[in-house]
C-alpha cells in the first residue's frame, strides 16, 4: 500500500484487481526484457516487493 499512495494520485484507492493486472502485465514486460522470474516477490499480509536477493 505504501507504493499506491505514492504513486496512485487519485483520491479513492484502486481495486485489488487492478493491481493485480498491472503487475501481471509488468512481469511480462520484464521478463520480454530478460529479467529473474522472480524479480517481483509477494509478501504475504504485505503484498509485493522487488527480491532483495537479486
Amino acid at each position: 500500500s505504501v507504493i499506491l499512495e505514492q504513486l496512485w494520485c487519485f483520491e479513492e484507492m484502486p481495486e485489488e484487481e487492478t493491481v493485480k493486472v498491472h503487475l501481471q502485465s509488468l512481469r511480462k514486460k520484464l521478463k520480454t526484457a530478460g529479467a529473474p522470474h522472480n524479480l517481483i516477490e509477494n509478501v504475504y499480509g504485505l503484498g509485493y516487493r522487488l527480491n532483495p536477493y537479486l
